[in-house]
């Protein structure tokens, strides 16, 4: 159990941390290259400007952590939990399991679930269905939204993945 815990700047890189409780964890700056993080816990944790390329997060639990300024290139983000998750200047190129739109009002990004795909727009974490019922109305604003969900579901048919 690391909740808590004050890893700033740590050398983390290749480190087994599946599972491990890191909610609350100081991480800021923190080396975590190719970590595995599958299924961690990292509820609130800060992660801002770690280093988290290659790391594995698929199934992991980051609601409400902030990684900004995070280089998560090439990491599996997989399965993962962002919602309110602050990615903003997150480096996510060449991430894997990840779909990236800039829309309308923000930044969609678009993450693979094994039963699914999970949206995050702005504070909103939706599956595929509940975004298009959120988006109904027929004001401009639901009707980019919902021209965005079409492209985002093209997109994740060309890629394999369910939509759910």
């Amino acid at each position: 159990n690391l909740s808590d815990a004050n890893l700033i700047g740590a050398d983390l890189r290749d480190a087994n941390l599946r599972g491990v409780d890191l909610s609350g964890a100081n991480l800021i700056g923190a080396n975590l290259r190719r970590a595995d993080l599958r299924d961690a816990d990292l509820i609130v944790a800060d992660l801002r400007d770690a280093n988290l390329r290659g790391a594995d997060l698929s199934g992991a639990d980051l609601r409400e952590a902030d990684l900004s300024g995070a280089d998560c290139r090439e990491a599996d983000l997989s399965g993962a939990d962002f919602c309110e998750a602050d990615l903003r200047r997150a480096n996510l190129i060449g991430a894997e399991n990840i779909i990236i739109i800039s829309g309308h009002r923000c930044i969609w990004y678009v993450f693979k679930w094994p039963d699914g795909v999970r949206i995050k727009a702005g504070c909103h974490w939706f599956t595929d269905p509940k975004a298009r019922k959120y988006w109904v109305g027929g004001t401009r604003h639901c009707m980019i939204c919902r021209a965005t969900l079409d492209a985002i579901t093209k997109l994740a048919k060309v890629r394999g993945w369910v939509i759910g």
